[in-house]
């Protein structure tokens, strides 16, 4: 193969390359947009959680909303402040810390 020939393999495989990349910025860049939508609804759902009690995002959590406004109490308590659970609104620690709206 002649050096014409080599440089003219050379510069078509990096045209190609070039191209190639172009594509997969293109790519990544759409995969970037749509984790960043996936993420705002995720931080929308957690608002509307904390908000009305829905389930937590860990389907592995045990722990209910009763169970933390349990812990609240125990925890005022603790110091020798009168809470009851009639008193708070919601209660929840996912993810940690506790975090409790009261009525």
């Amino acid at each position: 193969m002649g050096q014409v020939a080599k440089q003219h393999t050379v510069s078509s495989l990096r045209a190609k390359g070039k191209k190639d990349l172009a594509a997969l910025n293109i790519r990544l860049q759409s995969l970037c947009d749509r984790l960043d939508e996936m993420s705002t609804i995720l931080d929308l759902y957690e608002i509307i959680n904390y908000s009305y009690g829905l389930p937590h995002l860990n389907p592995d959590s045990k722990e209910t909303v009763k169970d933390t406004a349990n812990v609240v109490v125990k925890i005022f308590d603790k110091m020798v402040a009168e809470v009851m659970l009639k008193d708070i609104d919601i209660a929840h620690s996912q993810p940690k810390p506790i975090i409790c709206k009261f009525v």
